[in-house]
């Protein structure tokens, strides 16, 4: 009778045992088993590692869980659940990158020494009431320039300010002014010709310059605007 229960127990244990390892076999193939990926995209994507190009990548949670071929990325894909984005002969895919930085003008040198042109500030404004405190800024200090950032083309594009508005404030301290991006700005006679781009009397010397624009009025002579390298 002992014997008998002891092989029944045995029996059960053994079959509780089963069981288990049944459930932990699910277990291990529910952890093995792919994720539906958030994004899944196709077409000719550059690894930038090893110089690699692949069919397709997928990504769930921020992350990248695949990258390799069409067919392996599909097994991230679940209706509804995932977004896919076919690329595929329209170009190459690339890594993107960040660049977080500050520019020393807008930083410290405009907040300490310079002058803030607002982004909604209209050209009267910019002529009427923040150039002519600039130059009186300049002058009380013995500044041998004056310059200032942040007035937007789309609102200065239809009246833009020329060197000669700029004369009829200051002619004799050079005036550069750039724009709200740092790309363009807006000078005065006198700053043209301690950059080289005229002389004194009017002479042009300059009209074009590689990878910028000299801005050149009506009358063939720079008008005060410049962008690029033009303002480098």
């Amino acid at each position: 009778m002992k014997q008998t229960i002891c092989m029944s127990v045995k029996k059960m244990l053994s079959f509780i045992a089963a069981i288990c390892m049944t459930a932990g076999l699910g277990m291990l193939t529910g952890c093995n088993s792919k994720p539906t990926a958030d994004l899944v995209v196709y077409g000719k994507i550059y690894t930038a590692e090893g110089n690699q190009v692949v069919e397709a990548f997928a990504v769930k949670d921020g992350k990248y869980v695949y990258v390799g071929d069409k067919a392996g990325a599909e097994a991230f894909v679940k209706e509804g659940k995932t977004e896919v984005v076919d690329y595929t002969d329209k170009g190459l895919v690339i890594p993107g990158c960040g660049n977080g930085h500050a520019h020393y003008t807008l930083g410290y040198a405009i907040q300490t020494v310079g002058t803030i042109i607002g982004y909604e500030d209209s050209p009267e404004k910019f002529l009427k009431e923040i150039v002519p405190a600039a130059v009186k800024k300049a002058k009380d200090s013995g500044a041998k320039a004056i310059f200032g950032q942040g007035w937007n083309l789309f609102t200065f594009k239809d009246k833009m300010p020329t060197r000669q508005d700029l004369d009829a404030i200051c002619s004799d301290i050079p005036i550069y002014i750039a724009d709200e991006e740092g790309h363009k700005g807006l000078v005065n006679s006198i700053m043209l010709v301690k950059a080289g781009i005229m002389k004194e009397d009017g002479t042009v010397l300059k009209k074009e310059i590689r990878g910028g624009e000299i801005g050149i009025a009506a009358d063939g002579t720079p008008n005060g605007f410049l962008s690029e390298q033009a303002g480098t």
